[in-house]
């Protein structure tokens, strides 16, 4: 019963809020607790008869500040960059004075184990080569890959398929858009009259495999499955097998994004090409029930239903009368 408890998603939501609200709480309880600080300077005159203000407000503002943006967009880097710094500031602004003691301690401690400095230096600088060749020159050279690859794809689908297999050689966090540009591609060709078989096949054999991957290294993101599952779908054309494995990706992106349209779409699509007419016009049902108000999801609805009434008008009259009553 406790584990039960534990696990329900809204008693995680609810720790979850309290433990973000602790985390200011104890900043401001922090602030508030310690006495004004002054920051003039000692040793200059003209300071001395200005009045300062107590920089603790500028802190407090800024946190505020802070906590009201994350209420209306998602984290970014620039402003957790701005957050940390800030708790770095805190810090400084309400730690302790030491006693001179202590500090002499403290001094004499750090000179008997200090580490070699040329032995630091030699260190700090093969760090920072490996981490601008693995942080920021190899992404920047699969980014100029995958660019070239979706520019050639347009005029050249072979010279394009050339260029993404080069990008995604390299393993860094790019290759995560680079692979999803690449299944648009796919997704597009596949629309054409004038398909290209002696390409578009290894092509999206080579989808499958580097999306496979992606769900490795993101098994919790559902635009991965969704992206996985219409490559499946697609290549159903040729290997029947495939809608199987479409349909089993699609529903584990469903068990982590239970409201997305797009997901119920492609699942529906999955049946639809298998011949489950009934269970592929549910499934587009249950999708238009999330939202009825999406008009896209409705056009979208009447264009299966219209397909399918050429081979089973009996099946599609309840649906188009639930669309009706929209």
């Amino acid at each position: 019963m406790l584990k039960k408890f534990i696990l329900d998603k809204k008693f995680q939501k609810i720790i979850s809020a309290i433990t973000f609200l602790l985390i200011f709480g104890s900043i401001f309880w922090v602030l508030f607790k310690n006495k004004k600080i002054d920051l003039r300077l000692k040793n200059e005159d003209k300071f001395k008869k200005n009045k300062v203000l107590d920089p603790k407000i500028f802190l407090i503002t800024g946190f505020i500040a802070y906590f009201i943006q994350n209420l209306f967009v998602f984290d970014t880097p620039a402003p957790l960059i701005v957050f940390y710094f800030s708790l770095g500031l805190v810090y400084f602004v309400v730690r302790k004075d030491k006693k001179k003691d202590k500090v002499k301690n403290i001094k004499k401690q750090k000179e008997n184990n200090s580490f070699p400095f040329p032995v630091f230096i030699v260190l700090a600088i093969l760090f920072l080569i490996i981490s601008i060749y693995n942080f920021n020159l190899q992404p920047f050279k699969s980014s100029r890959l995958g660019v070239m690859a979706v520019n050639a794809s347009k005029k050249d689908l072979k010279l394009g398929f050339n260029y993404f297999k080069k990008s995604l050689n390299y393993s860094n966090f790019t290759n995560l858009e680079i692979r999803r540009e690449l299944a648009k591609i796919v997704t597009k060709e596949y629309t054409k009259k004038d398909l290209n078989p002696h390409v578009l096949g290894p092509m999206t054999e080579f989808t499958i495999s580097e999306y496979k991957k992606s769900i490795k290294t993101y098994p919790k993101d559902a635009r991965v499955y969704l992206y996985f599952g219409k490559i499946y779908n697609l290549a159903s054309r040729y290997n029947k097998d495939y809608i199987k494995e479409a349909k089993e990706v699609l529903e584990k992106g469903l068990e982590f994004s239970p409201k997305r349209q797009q997901i119920y779409f492609e699942l529906a699509n999955s049946y639809i090409i298998e011949g489950d007419y009934k269970k592929g016009l549910e499934i587009y049902k249950q999708a238009v029930e999330l939202e009825p108000n999406a008009k896209r999801a409705q056009a979208t609805f009447k264009k299966l239903i219209k397909a399918v009434q050429k081979k089973d008008p009996d099946l599609v009259k309840p649906y188009k009368d639930y669309l009706n009553s929209l």
